[in-house]
């Protein structure tokens, strides 16, 4: 009840008051911090553990304080764990703890045993058991977010079909977010606006594409343009992640769960990284990387870069004014195969934009 609440929280704000106030001994100061501990645990609830937490790093001093005034909260976290364990009929210890962290707690551990930690060691230690408690609850195959269905909203300008709003508008605009019925059945992880088009890598990493399909951008194996999102055939690959030119006319590169690379579009300057010049209206496979794996990617309108395991730089297509990186500026030196940017070797690239 409202009452109840209200006079749950005067207890707990009389209680921090008594823990830090000057005018108590220091007794009375830990006696009250062991009660506040207590009751955070029997009143249960996330919010009154982070509100604990939150509290102990108020301390500005670093003054040792027995563990024992976190006791209560401790047992009572470490009791509920291990009775979730037995329901669950499980024998193993949880080892789902931030590994980074794995040298630091058991420090902190060990000091807490003896009663020589510091408020900011108790909070982190309460912290750790949370997080321990939490991960029952989460199991390894499943995701954290719930099992709802997706929703994609669309607006602007729909020429091309670039939008998927097939059946949904005839104007060639949608001036206000619009439901979209096409894209929202999908359960998309990954949308990307490229040139005149619109390209989904969907939860089983299938990808579909829609827009307008010259150049064969939309790798469908067809150069018409579409509004209802098409399957794009990468011979039963999963794909992770997709990359799209956003202008010239238009080309993409995608990298599946193996670490491969594929393009397809516009193959103009060699930007494709097939060793040819010719348009790809369906994936392939850029076999210079066939011994590599690709983490990262870009397109640019006449070029193309992509970033291995090892933080290597290659680029291919156009070279003019000097956009492959490659120590010339010459457009007759344009690549259609895959170079790596020696300038760059002795660093390890993460990211890159063309």
């Amino acid at each position: 009840s409202s009452l109840g609440n209200t006079t749950l929280s005067s207890i707990e704000k009389f209680l921090k008051d008594a823990a830090c106030s000057q005018q108590v001994n220091q007794s009375d100061r830990i006696s009250s911090l062991a009660l506040l501990s207590s009751f955070c645990a029997q009143r249960g609830g996330l919010s009154g553990v982070l509100s604990l937490v939150s509290y102990l790093l108020t301390f500005t001093s670093e003054k040792i304080l027995p563990t024992g005034t976190i006791h209560p909260l401790l047992e009572h976290m470490e009791q509920h764990r291990l009775r979730f364990l037995s329901e669950r009929a499980k024998s193993e210890t949880d080892t789902n703890h931030h590994d980074m962290f794995m040298g630091f707690i058991e420090r902190i551990e060990q000091n807490a045993n003896k009663g020589l930690a510091t408020p900011k060691e108790l909070s982190f230690l309460i912290l750790h058991r949370l997080c321990r408690l939490s991960a029952l609850y989460v199991s390894q195959d499943e995701d954290v977010l719930p099992d709802q269905p997706c929703e994609v909203f669309i607006w602007g300008c729909t020429s091309n079909g670039k939008l998927g709003s097939e059946g949904l508008d005839d104007s060639g605009k949608i001036a206000s977010p619009a439901l979209s019925g096409a894209f929202s059945g999908m359960n998309p992880k990954q949308m990307v606006l490229g040139s005149s088009m619109t390209t989904i890598v969907d939860e089983e990493g299938r990808v579909f594409s829609c827009g307008k399909g010259e150049y064969g951008r939309l790798g469908t194996n067809s150069t018409s343009e579409t509004s209802r999102p098409s399957p794009v055939n990468f011979d039963s690959t999963v794909i992770v992640q997709i990359y799209l030119s956003t202008n010239s006319y238009g080309h993409g590169i995608a990298i599946d769960e193996n670490k491969g690379v594929w393009s397809w579009g516009d193959g103009d300057y060699g930007k494709l990284g097939h060793d040819d010049t010719e348009q790809c209206r369906t994936p392939k496979r850029i076999q210079y990387f066939k011994d590599k794996k690709v983490v990262k990617a870009s397109c640019g309108p006449k070029h193309s870069a992509v970033i291995t395991e090892e933080g290597k730089l290659f680029t291919f297509g156009a070279n003019e004014s000097g956009r492959l990186g490659l120590g010339s500026s010459v457009l007759s030196d344009s690549c259609s195969t895959p170079n790596l940017v020696e300038s760059l070797c002795n660093h390890v690239i993460s990211e890159i934009a063309c």
